[in-house]
C-alpha cells in the first residue's frame, strides 16, 4: 500500500451542539454513545435547514414546508447519529482487541504507568502508544510486543476498510529541532508500515511532529518520558481530519 508522508490538513468551521448524557471513563466499556448523540443532533440541525432552504425556494404551502423539514431533522438525524455510533463501536472494539478500556479521563495521559491509552473525540478513536521499551534510545525500530498490538489493530482495521488512518510520532526536546524531526518522522512510518504489513487496506497517512506538541513541559526526566509517543487516529469522516501534532 502507498500511503502519504505528510498528511494534508483539512480545516473547516466547527459547530457545537450541547446535548445530555452520561459520559463514562476509566478502563470500561464505553456505553455512553457520545458521538452517536451530537451526530444526530448535527445531522438533525443540518437535514432540517436543508430540507427548509428547499422548500422555501420552492415556494410551497407552509405545512407542506413544515413536513418537509420534519422529513429532513429524521433523516440527518439517522446519518449523523450513524456516523457517531460506528466510531463508538469502533473504540470499544479497539479497546477490547489491545486488552484495555476506553479511557476519556484527561488526566490518564499524564499517568506515566498508562503506556496504551484508548480514547475517543466526536470525530476519531485516538490509540497512544507511550512506553520506554517500544523504541530504543535513539532508534525507530518497534520492539516485538508493539508490533504485535500493531498487528491487532490491523487485523481488525481489516473490518473496516473505510476507516481513514492517521499517524503522529512525538519526541521530547532532547537534541535538535532537525534531529527530532526526522526520529519522530521515522517513527512514525515504522508504525504505518507495521500497520501495512498487517495487511490493511485503508488510506494511511503520516507525519512526524519532533516535540512540537508536548503533553507536558520538557523540564524533568519523567516528563520527557510523557511526550515521547506514537498516537494513531481513526476517521470515518475526510472531512473531520486535522493534524496530529496537537
Amino acid at each position: 500500500m502507498k500511503y502519504s508522508k505528510v498528511i494534508a490538513v483539512i480545516t473547516a468551521g466547527a459547530m457545537s451542539i450541547g446535548l445530555s448524557g452520561c459520559v463514562s471513563s476509566g478502563l470500561v466499556e464505553d456505553d455512553s454513545y457520545t458521538r452517536t448523540k451530537v451526530g444526530a443532533g448535527v445531522g438533525a440541525l443540518a437535514g432540517g435547514l436543508i430540507a427548509y432552504k428547499t422548500s422555501k425556494n420552492k415556494k410551497s404551502s407552509s405545512s407542506k414546508r413544515n413536513k418537509n423539514v420534519v422529513l429532513g431533522l429524521l433523516g440527518g438525524a439517522a446519518v449523523g447519529g450513524g456516523a457517531g455510533y460506528a466510531l463508538d463501536v469502533q473504540a470499544n472494539r479497539v479497546a477490547n482487541v489491545l486488552g484495555t478500556g476506553v479511557d476519556n479521563d484527561p488526566l490518564a495521559e499524564l499517568d506515566p504507568d498508562k503506556h496504551l491509552i484508548v480514547s475517543k473525540s466526536d470525530d476519531y478513536v485516538k490509540i497512544m502508544f507511550r512506553d520506554a521499551e517500544m523504541f530504543a534510545s535513539g532508534s525507530s525500530r518497534l520492539s516485538g510486543y508493539t508490533k504485535a498490538d500493531i498487528a491487532k489493530i490491523g487485523r481488525l482495521l481489516q473490518e473496516y476498510p473505510k476507516t481513514i488512518v492517521v499517524v503522529g510520532g512525538h519526541t521530547d526536546n532532547t537534541g535538535s529541532a532537525a534531529l527530532n524531526q526526522k526520529l519522530s518522522q521515522a517513527r512514525a512510518v515504522s508504525f504505518a508500515d507495521a500497520l501495512d504489513e498487517s495487511g490493511i487496506q485503508n488510506e494511511l497517512s503520516l507525519l512526524g511532529c519532533s516535540f512540537n506538541a508536548p503533553l507536558v513541559s520538557n523540564d524533568t526526566k519523567a516528563n520527557r518520558a510523557l511526550n515521547r509517543r506514537v498516537e494513531v487516529f481513526l476517521y470515518n469522516e475526510a472531512d473531520k481530519i486535522t493534524t496530529p501534532c496537537k
